[in-house]
């Protein structure tokens, strides 16, 4: 097998192993209270490092940059909607769309990956 190939299996291993430990905690804290948390909500961290990994680094600026933008997007958007920002509202649809932009930059990373297209450093 590819050591591209195996390196990606192993990072989607880590993804699932974190998301079943999450899993695992909420259902142990449902007793408790219930918990605003899913199951996906880690994979940002995640998937940043992986991608950037995937990456090689290089196009790594350009990924936190697309990341910002999405963040001042938002901010503006909930100016001109809301006239004002709340910042739980905010951060809830911050991280909400952060999880679907690092799933994206991911699955891109590991198709530049695969291609040989990464540049080097």
């Amino acid at each position: 097998m590819n050591a591209a190939i195996l390196k990606i299996i192993m990072q989607l291993l880590v993804i699932i192993i974190v998301s079943l430990i999450v899993i695992l905690i909420k259902k142990v804290m449902k007793k408790k209270k219930r918990a605003m948390y899913n199951f996906y909500d880690l994979w940002p961290i995640f998937m940043l490092y992986f991608g950037a990994l995937n990456l090689k680094w290089g196009l790594f600026p350009y990924v936190v940059i697309g990341w910002m933008a999405i963040g001042i997007a938002l901010v503006l958007i909930e100016i001109v909607h809301n006239r004002e920002v709340l910042f739980k509202k905010f951060f809830f649809s911050f991280w909400r769309i952060t999880v679907v932009y690092t799933t994206i930059v991911y699955i891109l990373s590991i198709f530049v990956s695969l291609m040989g297209l990464s540049p080097t450093l």
